[in-house]
């Protein structure tokens, strides 16, 4: 998969940091994700964030590989649309648990399409609320879908 190269701020700002990489922003309506190198390959997550898109599951709009210019060089990068949001882990218990449940019932309907999501799917740290409380899923590189080949796992 080629990359190109999008504008960007001069410094990308580290905004989150999970379990398979880290991600930054890059614009004010743009995020780049870099996976650690023993995680699943950007490209990989980027084919599982186009299907769901494109089955108008509530995830980020998916803009592809790019490269991104992380002082002192250049790394490519998964690039998706920011969403303006509270993560799920800084909401109340409260919210928290009525999020989970809008997430299940997200995912069941994904499940029916195919997709296989990953261990822990409705952890508060995989979705983002938005203020009018409609929820959107992030973090896609456990997924899997018959549609898209597994990447081979390091040893």
């Amino acid at each position: 998969m080629k990359s190109s190269r999008i504008q960007t701020f001069s410094t990308p700002a580290l905004i989150g940091k999970g379990y398979d990489g880290k991600v930054y922003m890059i614009s004010h309506s743009k995020v780049a994700k870099i996976n650690d190198p023993d995680k699943p390959p950007i490209e990989y997550e980027l084919q599982i964030a186009q299907k769901l898109y494109e089955d108008k599951f509530p995830v980020p709009k998916p803009y592809g590989i790019h490269e991104i210019n992380f002082s002192p060089g250049i790394e490519e990068a998964f690039v998706m649309q920011y969403v303006n949001g509270t993560l799920g882990s800084d909401l109340s218990d409260e919210e928290i648990e009525i999020a989970r449940k809008k997430v299940r019932n997200i995912l069941k309907l994904t499940e029916k399409k195919g997709y296989i999501p990953g261990i822990e799917y409705d952890s508060p740290g995989n979705f983002i609320q938005k203020r009018n409380g409609s929820l959107v899923i992030i973090d896609f590189a456990a997924w899997k879908h018959p549609d898209v080949p597994l990447w081979e796992e390091k040893e």
